[in-house]
């Protein structure tokens, strides 16, 4: 079974209680070889039973970095709080990879990329409402290895479909936007009972998982018992986290946002994250218990992150509309079979996630019409690939990550976001150059003051963007405009 929370777990029982929580940004200190002995080990090929039986991967939805426990610059430091007591301890055991760079920050454009290892422009998933995966899948490859391949969303139903996305043997929803009355909680807590199902009727099949948790996703619901021990003092402002068009009210109208109120928005999130926390160790006891331990690949990771307002220009909550760091970036664990503690060192592109996962299970990653690569080698060295990662907001403004370094071009300046009570501009520069290690919340904008990196990062993109067909209208499209005119250094 896969999930894309993937984490390995020894027979014995032992969930890491014992592990060090990892206090610095990196979860670790010292990088993981795959296998144990040399340095080009990670060429060797693995014997079976070096493979898992078991690929469990859980992925949360709009789970900003921030609220993992052992990131320094995280709401432990910042707040005192304690909201991934659980996770953490599978972090300090397994390959973290802190920045993957998401291929948009929007659900459906992220889980194609995710499941087929392709750029948003050769799976067709641009916006929320595109369905149509038209390249091998994952759980496609892995049901052709012999794998019983299940998904458990709760989230973006569509994709539950053998007819989207091609491969699932067992898939359930529980969860679609816009039922009312529904609690988050209630239907993440059925995921979890859903999963126990699937390894009550395999118990001797090899096992391929996806479990997609809604939270902590908007809108922000309070779950105790944590958010009163994250925020036991009583709340004087008027924001109502559970109202989405409340928060607009920030984002659009021109609301001041206190730090009374940033620490109760913040608090109402936190709670959510613990309520997972909680969930994803129930989702590995129950495979534990189940004798899955041994041969268990687990996969922690998100579809995307979350702003909740760490930049204060332009004001913005959620993610649909933006292409920010909050947003943008995400951070995976790899945990299992062969697999030593470890930390992979910057920008690591969504489109390598689904290569890593066939490789790891010792099956052929060119199945995929990937555009990305496997990370075994990157896990050994501890070094990202050299390569860029892209990204997107649509097909008309797009990034690069490469380094340190984000680049945005946005050639129409305001970009028109549905929003949650109307449809408002949501005004960016036309270029935007940001240096992560120095400015971690991408305040700084360095295409005045570093021309020269702009240009060589803009080619990059550029040259991205005109290699073959970027959208459906090339000849109108405003970014093919914008390169075609000027397509920065190569």
């Amino acid at each position: 079974m896969v999930f894309l929370f993937v984490a390995c777990a020894s027979q014995d029982g032992k969930s890491g209680d014992d592990a060090s929580v990892p206090t610095s940004d990196s979860p670790t200190d010292s990088v993981r070889d795959t296998t144990g002995s040399d340095s080009d080990s990670d060429t060797t090929e693995p014997t079976p039973t070096e493979l898992p039986d078991t690929v469990l991967v859980i992925t949360q939805d709009a789970f900003n970095r921030r609220f993992y426990g052992w990131r320094a610059d995280g709401v432990r430091t910042t707040w005192g709080w304690d909201t991934t007591p659980y996770t953490d301890s599978l972090w300090a055991e397994g390959v973290s990879v802190p920045e993957v760079v998401m291929a948009r920050p929007l659900t459906a454009v992220s889980l194609g990329t995710l499941l087929t290892g392709s750029w948003p422009r050769n799976h067709h998933v641009r916006q929320s409402a595109d369905q149509f995966l038209a390249t091998p899948t994952l759980p496609k490859l892995y049901a052709e290895a012999g794998y019983t391949t299940a998904a458990i969303f709760s989230n973006r139903c569509g994709y539950t479909s053998p007819d989207v996305v091609p491969g699932w043997d067992r898939a359930v929803c529980n969860y679609e936007e816009g039922v009312q009355g529904v609690s988050q909680q209630t239907v993440e807590d059925e995921d979890v009972a859903y999963l126990q199902t699937i390894l009550d009727e395999y118990p001797g099949e090899r096992l391929f998982v996806w479990v997609h948790l809604i939270n902590p996703h908007d809108e922000l619901e309070a779950v105790e018992p944590w958010f009163t021990s994250f925020h036991p003092e009583a709340y004087k402002g008027d924001l109502d986290p559970m109202n989405r068009s409340d928060l607009d009210r920030v984002s659009t109208q021109g609301r001041a946002y206190t730090e009374e109120d940033r620490r109760f928005v913040e608090a109402t999130y936190a709670s959510a994250v613990r309520a997972n926390d909680a969930r994803i160790q129930a989702m590995v006891d129950a495979v534990e218990a189940a004798g899955r331990g041994e041969r268990l690949l687990l996969v922690l990771g998100a579809d995307h992150g979350e702003e909740l307002l760490e930049r204060p220009e332009p004001p913005y909550f959620w993610h649909p509309c933006t292409y920010y760091q909050g947003a943008g970036l995400t951070s995976w664990l790899f945990r299992g079979v062969g697999l030593r503690p470890g930390t992979v060192e910057g920008f690591v592109s969504a489109v390598d996630v689904a290569p890593t996962l066939l490789e790891l299970s010792g099956l052929d990653p060119s199945g995929l019409m990937t555009d990305g690569g496997s990370l075994r080698s990157a896990f050994a060295s501890g070094a990202a690939p050299d390569r860029p990662a892209f990204f997107e907001r649509g097909d008309e403004t797009a990034g690069v990550a490469d380094g340190t370094l984000r680049y945005m071009l946005n050639p129409k300046s305001s970009f028109t976001c549905l929003t949650y009570d109307s449809k408002n501009p949501y005004t960016t520069p036309d270029e935007e150059l940001y240096d992560l290690s120095v400015d971690p919340f991408e305040l700084d904008n360095l295409v005045e003051s570093e021309p020269a990196l702009a240009d060589a990062m803009r080619g990059t993109l550029c040259a991205h963007i005109l290699d073959g067909t970027w959208s459906g209208n090339d000849s109108s499209n405003a970014l093919v405009a914008a390169c075609s005119e000027d397509p920065g250094s190569p």
